[in-house]
């Protein structure tokens, strides 16, 4: 099944303050993520930090350091920056999405999240780039059973409050599999498939700021 994609990811209001101009030859980035709750637990924080990490990693940030700031704070730190203010602003608001999928039906009734997703991948089909999300047995069993009843009838799917995509059902899917496509870059494929696979933030972030600091010598 094709889920046609209406939005982007959101975009959040982030304070951005780079030095040295285009060139961030020996900066490192700094990016301070606040917590919306008002006191998460320690558990939580590194939870958030293990996934923070794990889709850094899927950008090829391996290097990057992720530590608890303050009791509320996630603090993110990326030496030998090499990207321009515009891809550090993006970088920022791509990882700190929560990441819940939601397929909904007409009604707004939910039929699907996280839970029965086994995996989601970046692929190429028919000159598109998509994000194939395999389901697990239980969410095969929810989707063929969904889709059975609404033939003729929407499902879309959502991430976090972010509408996706929207398919009118013509069949029962039965293969266990949603494809998402339609005028997505492969980039886009890749982050949605991180942000889906590295599993759901157990906090809601903020990105507070976001910077660029001459590294020492």
């Amino acid at each position: 099944m094709t889920l046609r994609k209406t939005a982007l990811l959101p975009v959040f209001i982030l304070i951005i303050a780079l030095f040295g101009g285009c060139s961030n030859s020996g900066m490192t980035g700094v990016v301070d993520f606040g917590a919306d709750e008002s006191n998460p637990t320690s558990a939580q924080l590194n939870d958030s930090i293990a996934i923070l990490k794990a889709r850094l990693a899927d950008k090829g940030y391996k290097n990057a350091v992720v530590s608890i700031e303050n009791p509320n704070g996630i603090k993110l730190l990326i030496p030998n920056l090499t990207l321009d203010q515009s891809s550090l602003f993006r970088l920022a608001q791509t990882i700190d999405q929560k990441g819940e999928i939601t397929f909904k039906d007409s009604s707004g009734a939910a039929l699907l999240s996280n839970s029965d997703i086994k995996s989601a991948k970046s692929a190429k089909q028919s000159g598109q780039y998509v994000v194939i999300l395999t389901l697990n047995a239980d969410g095969a069993k929810k989707f063929a059973d969904a889709t059975a009843a609404n033939i003729n009838k929407p499902i879309s799917v959502y991430i976090d409050t972010l509408l996706l995509g929207t398919i009118m059902v013509q069949s029962p899917v039965t293969n266990g599999q949603a494809v998402i496509s339609k005028d997505f870059t492969q980039q886009q494929t890749k982050d949605i498939a991180s942000i889906i696979q590295t599993g759901v933030l157990p906090l809601q972030l903020t990105a507070n700021s976001v910077s660029a600091i001459r590294s020492s010598k």
